[in-house]
C-alpha cells in the first residue's frame, strides 16, 4: 500500500483526482494539502474538506490549508472555467470534518518525519507554492 500526501487547489480537476485516490485499492491519502490556485486560498481549503466528505473519508485523511496567495506574484485564478467555488457551482453539503489546524507546510513535514523508512509520495497538483 502506497501511503500518499496530495498537495492541491481543488477545483474540478483536482475533485475528480481526489476521489480517484480515495478509491483506488493500493492507495492511503494520509493527506490533502491545499494551496490558492483554481480559486483562492480559503475556498480551496473549504473544497478539500468538501470533497473529502464526498468521497467518504473520516478525519483519518487530514485537511491542512496552506499558501493562501503565491509567494512573488499576484494570483491567478481560474474561477472562469472552475466557477466561483471552484467546484462548478455544484451544491455541495457543508463540511462537518473541520481543518486540521496545521499548515500544510507542516502537516507535510510532520508526516515525512513520521515515514521514517517507510515510502511516502508527495502528489502535487496545484501550484507549487507549500
Amino acid at each position: 500500500m502506497k501511503n500518499i500526501i496530495i498537495d492541491c487547489d481543488p477545483g474540478l480537476d483536482d475533485a475528480v483526482a481526489l476521489l480517484a485516490a480515495f478509491g483506488a485499492r493500493d492507495v492511503r491519502v494520509l493527506a490533502l494539502t491545499t494551496v490558492a490556485g483554481n480559486v483562492k486560498g480559503p475556498q480551496t481549503a473549504y473544497n478539500a474538506r468538501v470533497i473529502r466528505e464526498v468521497g467518504h473519508q473520516n478525519e483519518d485523511v487530514l485537511v491542512s490549508e496552506g499558501a493562501p496567495r503565491p509567494i512573488l506574484r499576484e494570483p491567478v485564478t481560474a474561477e472562469d472555467f472552475h466557477g466561483s467555488t471552484g467546484l462548478g457551482g455544484i451544491d455541495f453539503p457543508e463540511p462537518i470534518l473541520p481543518l486540521s489546524g496545521e499548515h500544510a507546510v507542516n502537516t507535510i513535514i510532520q508526516l515525512c518525519r513520521d515515514a521514517k523508512s517507510k515510502p511516502l509520495t508527495l502528489i502535487i497538483t496545484g501550484p507549487m507554492t507549500n
